[in-house]
């Protein structure tokens, strides 16, 4: 997407102003008055770089759809956590494919942080452009992958990977050499996920007091293949008993992979007052990850139902909403321009019936 306020500055991270305008694949014509804004600055400009990210984002914030002020990077890496177990004092090794995105900047760090969950037996780089999208919005996205072929880890379990995951976070953070030295701060947490990554994402935001909030993403609760119990806890009720307001996104689509009674309507209905609830009403489950052309990814995309939009387009609001919702949690008082827009979005997204959008407890948006 066009973000040209990257090309501002190429220091700590920021793009040095040439004149011109930077545009990555998708150009979206809705950051259209942002490049021209950011395109008549002409170059050479010299400003404090406090003063810098303040333009930056008053040019930048007003829409969340475009990609954010932030140039970002990444880290991968295979990281050996130790989970804890009842049955061992040292606990249990578990080696963990770790992506870390991340914005390539230390003007306004340090930066909240988003665990991301994949969805079940998905890989972390199908969800590529949305961790991309929200890092350039300022966030550090933290996911994993599981190793081996087809791992099937259950939910009891792969809810003890977050804590040493995010011990290993602030080592990084602290250690100089490191190339996420001071960027992430660990006591702004948010979770996001998709389907029963959506599910390990509301679990961890009810039973933990250090995350903040919740992107949840078509997350499915208990099937038949999960019945509840010690191993899959229902996390529908653990958000009815956490009285807690999250973000929530639904596919319209229904299928064997976001079943009725289990999928998205089951979560909202557990979520306190002020949750906001957005169906993409053409959207199947699978369409809310890019995925990554593997013979996986295509295997388990031929098993859910597709709605009549591209999963570009799928993709695209998912990362609207999802900023809209981290930005009103961990930046609300400065996105207030922004978040506006993004109301104006709504309604003519809902006008067009391509999306329906609830406020719980408010009849209006």
């Amino acid at each position: 997407m066009c973000h040209a306020v990257t090309e501002l500055l190429q220091r700590d991270g920021m793009q040095k102003s040439e004149g011109t305008t930077v545009c990555e694949t998708g150009c979206s014509s809705g950051s259209t008055m942002t490049m021209s804004r950011a395109s008549t600055i002409g170059a050479g400009i010299s400003l404090p770089i406090i003063l810098l990210f303040v333009f930056q984002q008053s040019v930048t914030a007003q829409n969340f759809s475009a990609r954010g002020p932030f140039a970002i990077n990444s880290l991968s890496q295979n990281v050996r956590i130790t989970t804890p177990t009842p049955t061992s004092k040292t606990g249990t090794p578990v080696n963990l494919d770790v992506i870390v995105t991340y914005p390539n900047s230390s003007a306004a760090a340090p930066f909240p942080v988003v665990a991301m969950f994949n969805g079940f037996q998905a890989k972390a780089s199908w969800y590529t452009p949305t961790a991309n999208h929200v890092a350039s919005w300022g966030y550090v996205v933290l996911q994993y992958t599981l190793q081996g072929l087809l791992p099937i880890v259950v939910d009891r379990v792969e809810l003890g990977y977050l804590t040493p995951l995010l011990d290993w976070l602030k080592t990084q953070a602290n250690t100089t050499t490191s190339r996420l030295y001071r960027l992430p701060n660990t006591t702004r947490l948010a979770t996001m996920g998709h389907s029963r990554g959506g599910k390990l994402a509301a679990l961890h935001y009810a039973g933990r007091t250090d995350v903040a909030t919740a992107v949840l993403v078509d997350p499915i609760d208990n099937t038949n293949n999960t019945p509840e119990g010690p191993d899959y806890p229902s996390a529908a009720k653990a958000l009815m008993a956490a009285n807690r307001s999250a973000g929530l996104i639904g596919a319209g689509v229904t299928s064997s992979c976001n079943p009725p009674g289990s999928n998205y309507p089951k979560f909202f209905n557990a979520l306190a007052p002020g949750s906001w609830q957005m169906v993409v009403v053409q959207a199947g489950h699978m369409q809310f990850a890019s995925g990554d052309g593997s013979l996986t990814f295509w295997g388990i995309d031929k098993l859910c139902t597709h709605g009549k939009i591209s999963t570009k387009e799928v993709v695209d609001d998912t990362n609207t909403f999802a900023v809209a919702w981290l930005q009103s949690t961990f930046r609300n008082q400065t996105s207030q321009t922004g978040l506006a827009a993004f109301k104006e979005w709504v309604k003519v997204q809902a006008n067009s019936r391509a999306l329906n959008f609830t406020v719980k407890g408010s009849a209006t948006i």
